[in-house]
């Protein structure tokens, strides 16, 4: 049995007018079994994975089945149980759309909690659990636009409702994922002085958080409805309508039909774009440019004259006293002493 490859092999296969509506990627050890065929493709095979989450309702653990891409044509071996580090990206189970057999000979498709694609995939040799543990929580990457949020005391809640394009569905899948923030935790608690550390986040706001996966929230049926995410870093894109654009396609969130998709409380602030007015008064169409210098060039030396040189030019009917004030003070003492 190979091991999947490490490269991303179902983002080709994403058609145009497919955008997604958020993201959920999960970094994990999976504890792998039950290799098989995904189609008549033999590229394509599928896995039963078990990824670990705390779950007291059915115990820890979460059934997922995963589909890879192998290149070397390799045959599925049902029997091995092995392990790896994978990152994939997840979604709610539900029918493959061209008729493809996703579960297992051993599981329905309702037994399953999650199917994703793996996006990477390294082999852990030689597995067992005296050498490696894999009751280990993943680490979940979550890209979304807020849908609701629910601030306390203690915690910042956000729930985003996802939508994304996934090979093992050939078809667009959903999932519920709510972020929480521990505002009582060392990383979100308010500093001594009463600064807040966490971000103000509201609806219609696309945001890209990271954090490890706490726990979920199921139905009456097990059904699971929500991964609960615990916060380590919020990235805050802004309101969907203006990351998006508003000539975005149909498929783009931010035209979504959904009541909570974007706030309609909230009106989207107009865009601002960039001009040098905002620096120095802007220049008028009546301006005119002057092709005077704005400092004359110095004089010629050569072609100054002096004030008696000048007078001289201009004829001899200077009054003396005129000419005595233009004299130098030395030539008056000159005249004194003679």
């Amino acid at each position: 049995m190979s091991s999947p490859a490490s490269s991303t092999f179902f983002s080709s296969s994403v058609r145009r007018g497919q955008q997604s509506k958020g993201t959920c990627v999960l970094s994990a050890i999976t504890v792998c079994e039950s290799e098989r065929y995904f189609n008549e493709k033999q590229f394509y095979k599928l896995f039963d994975a078990q990824i670990y989450v705390r779950d007291q309702a059915v115990g820890d653990g979460l059934l997922t089945a995963l589909k890879y891409y192998d290149s070397a044509r390799s045959l599925p071996d049902g029997e091995a149980v092995k392990a790896f580090f994978v990152t994939v990206s997840v979604c709610n189970p539900s029918p493959n759309t061209k008729g493809n057999t996703i579960n297992s000979n051993e599981f329905a498709l309702e037994d399953y909690d999650l199917v994703g694609d793996v996006l990477s995939a390294y082999p852990i040799v030689n597995w067992s659990e005296d050498t490696v543990n894999p009751n280990q929580p993943p680490y979940a990457t979550v890209s979304g636009i807020i849908g609701h949020v629910d601030e306390t005391t203690d915690q910042i809640a956000c729930r985003i409702e996802l939508e994304n394009y996934l090979g093992i569905l050939d078809g667009r899948g959903s999932l519920t994922v709510s972020i929480i923030t521990d505002l009582k935790s060392p990383r979100w608690k308010p500093t001594n002085s009463g600064t807040r550390r966490a971000q103000y986040l509201k609806v219609g706001q696309y945001v890209t958080a990271t954090g490890p996966l706490t726990g979920l929230t199921r139905s009456e049926d097990n059904k699971v409805m929500a991964l609960h995410i615990g916060a380590d870093n919020i990235v805050n894109v802004g309101l969907a309508s203006r990351v998006l654009g508003a000539s975005a396609s149909a498929n783009t969130p931010s035209q979504a039909t959904d009541a909570h998709a974007l706030d309609p409380v909230t009106p989207t602030p107009p865009r601002k774009r960039f001009t040098m007015a905002r620096l120095k008064r802007a220049r008028e169409p009546s301006d005119t440019f002057s092709t005077t210098p704005c400092t004359p060039p110095p004089s010629n030396k050569r072609q100054r004259r002096t004030q008696a040189a000048a007078k001289a030019k201009q004829g001899e009917n200077t009054p003396a006293t005129e000419a005595a004030a233009d004299t130098p003070q030395y030539l008056h003492s000159s005249r004194v002493a003679a």
